[in-house]
């Protein structure tokens, strides 16, 4: 689904406002969105341990990126968080990197994992060789995005859309400004967001309501 799909939501209600403009309100409402529902959920493709000791591991992103033809020359989705880790059979605690090293200093950093920065992640104790270690990653758009994957995006048209009309519409001096209008399509994010993340938690992604954009 390409940043296009989403303009006729858009400007229509933000007249002589610059596509680019609008763009990039779109793209940054898409990233508050796909933060707060956690709804963009990839597996990473298992991977074995082959090397004694080895703590550090990288989330491939291929599995989107791969699937843009023609593939973009900027960086689609980046990783914000871990949702779980297996080593195996077992459930790794995930965690932040000071609770993580805090942990370690106690000599209690065991079955645990942590982001340290990016794609990349770390997990403790080492995975023995030829373990198998399978993450889940909760993904959102870069601020460069050309795309979002039909799959995750394609329902909320008209919710991220409300989020970038917050944004726009409280801009000053211009020709589309208006506060009042401005804090409804805010409203309706928050309130939509809310409900898809709620839902998401429990594992019930796909067939959400939908909200549609009403300011006027």
């Amino acid at each position: 689904m390409l940043l296009s799909a989403f303009l006729p939501f858009v400007l229509t209600h933000v007249t002589h406002c610059p596509e680019p403009t609008a763009e990039q309100a779109i793209r940054l409402s898409a990233i508050e969105f796909a933060k707060r529902t956690s709804l963009w959920v990839e597996t990473q493709s298992p991977i074995v341990q082959d090397t004694t000791g080895q703590t550090a591991f990288t989330f491939s992103l291929s599995t989107f990126e791969a699937d843009q033809l023609p593939q973009p020359p900027a960086r689609q989705s980046e990783v914000f968080k871990l949702r779980d880790v297996w080593v195996n059979d077992r459930p790794m605690m995930v965690t932040d990197r000071g609770t993580a090293v805090t942990l370690a200093q106690r000599n209690q950093a065991h079955d645990l994992a942590y982001r340290t920065s990016g794609s990349t992640f770390t997990v403790l104790d080492a995975p023995v060789v030829g373990e198998s270690i399978v993450t889940h990653g909760v993904l959102v758009p870069t601020v460069e995005c050309e795309s979002f994957p039909d799959d995750v995006f394609g329902e909320y048209l008209e919710v991220i859309a409300s989020g970038a009309l917050w944004r726009l519409l409280k801009i000053p001096k211009q020709d589309w400004t208006d506060l009042n209008a401005s804090q409804i399509a805010l409203g309706q994010f928050n309130d939509q967001t809310q409900t898809v993340a709620f839902r998401a938690e429990r594992g019930f992604g796909a067939g959400m309501p939908r909200a549609r954009v009403q300011l006027f």
